[in-house]
């Protein structure tokens, strides 16, 4: 497992209780005018931390690399698709250990991957790993492994996005303070939070941010036409702990 805060004796419900408190005292002090609406939406979210060489040991919550899968395992095959980016695994104990609520499986590797259908459209895959098996890396059948970066969580309170459907209407004191408040707690990597404010074309209804990955913000694969990376995760799937039935949304909508 990687640094979590349980790790280094913090209890994350405590975490959440004090950013709450702390960003709501700003709210009140800062825009008043919109303290009801703000305090109402804000998500108790995971922070997604990279930076810093993986370790390289079986089941490390990374980015990049080689994934460690299941042995006698492969990455996924869709018809069409030319191409296979690994985005990364999580070790779901590592994320458990900062999430109260206890949104996702206790236990487990989740491991991503994006593809490049020759029809020019996004395919992505989640791969489910259990517990207790055999895990062995393996490399992209073509090419070398990007580099890996090591991740860890956070909790953190996300703020709702300005201009989008969680927060609708024209630019304001509010698109300030949001900008704020992200210029402090770094890139929005991370797991159960808001899509990006001008995002609003995506379909979250009935959806949960399953993962987020910013392209150019640390992470080991810099792709202008792909920005930010999301995975998507119906309520439905995630109650049920069917976190490969996960939908990718590549890039910025038109």
């Amino acid at each position: 497992m990687g640094v979590t805060f349980a790790a280094m004796g913090v209890d994350a419900r405590a975490v959440l209780a004090a950013q709450r408190e702390a960003i709501t005292a700003r709210i009140n002090a800062e825009i008043p005018q919109h303290a009801d609406s703000l305090t109402r939406m804000l998500r108790d979210s995971i922070q997604l931390c990279i930076g810093g060489a993986a370790e390289g040991r079986s089941g490390q919550s990374r980015l990049g690399g080689a994934p460690d899968l299941e042995r006698g395992s492969a990455w996924p095959e869709v018809e069409g698709v030319t191409r296979w980016e690994f985005i990364g695994q999580l070790d779901l104990a590592d994320v458990r250990a900062v999430d109260p609520h206890e949104r996702l499986p206790a236990e487990g590797l989740l491991s991503f991957f994006h593809g490049y259908h020759q029809d020019y459209y996004d395919v992505g895959r989640v791969i489910m790993t259990p517990p207790g098996v055999e895990l062995v890396p393996v490399p992209p059948a073509k090419g070398l492994p990007r580099k890996a970066v090591a991740a860890s969580f956070k909790p953190l309170v996300a703020l709702p996005p300005y201009g989008s459907t969680f927060m609708p209407g024209q630019l304001d004191e509010r698109a300030d303070f949001y900008d704020a408040w992200r210029d402090e707690i770094g890139p929005l990597h991370g797991m159960l939070g808001f899509d990006r404010h001008y995002e609003e074309k995506l379909p979250v209804e009935g959806k949960q941010v399953l993962l987020r990955i910013e392209t150019a913000q640390g992470a080991p694969y810099d792709i202008p036409e792909c920005p930010v990376y999301y995975f998507f995760i119906s309520d439905a799937a995630l109650a049920a702990g069917r976190l490969d039935e996960a939908e990718i949304f590549a890039g910025v909508p038109s």
